[in-house]
């Protein structure tokens, strides 16, 4: 048993290895309660004070539209982020199935290295859904809590 995520498998096909391996949820998942897994992702940003932020933000839509989400999944196994793109025969096998099937129960995971900032963000959102204040200031007041709690 080797417990990864589904990115090795590409790796795995490509050594030869892969017919031999097969995914399986987790028993009892991450809560103890419910069948699931542990699922890493990919994350794509634009520094703050970018020169280029236009053309940075503009890559990653280029990047992430589907034609080349695809071609990221089918080269890495890397899973899109728009769900029509797992209609594609690529993701109709049982080890796809098994990990499309988890992304139903599927959870975002939001600043874990920076509780100070993931609070910030979250708080920043409903203040903002519930028009405490307007989205611009929310989102201005939680950068301003974040780079406060990161050490220089």
């Amino acid at each position: 048993m080797y417990t990864s995520g589904s990115n090795d498998l590409v790796t795995l096909r490509k050594s030869g290895a892969g017919d031999d391996v097969r995914i399986a949820v987790l028993p009892k998942g991450m809560q103890g309660v419910t069948a699931g897994s542990s699922m890493g992702g990919s994350s794509l940003f634009i520094p703050a004070g970018a020169a280029e932020r236009k053309v940075g933000f503009e890559f990653m839509r280029h990047i992430t539209s589907d034609p080349f989400a695809l071609r990221f999944a089918k080269e890495e196994n890397r899973l899109p982020v728009r769900p029509r793109v797992y209609g594609d025969p690529f993701f109709e096998g049982a080890e796809h199935r098994t990990v499309l099937t988890q992304l139903e129960s599927a959870h975002v995971y939001k600043l874990e290295a920076f509780a100070v900032a993931r609070q910030a963000f979250g708080e920043a959102i409903r203040d903002a859904l519930s028009g405490a204040k307007d989205p611009a200031s929310a989102l201005r007041d939680a950068q301003a809590a974040a780079r406060a709690s990161v050490p220089n």
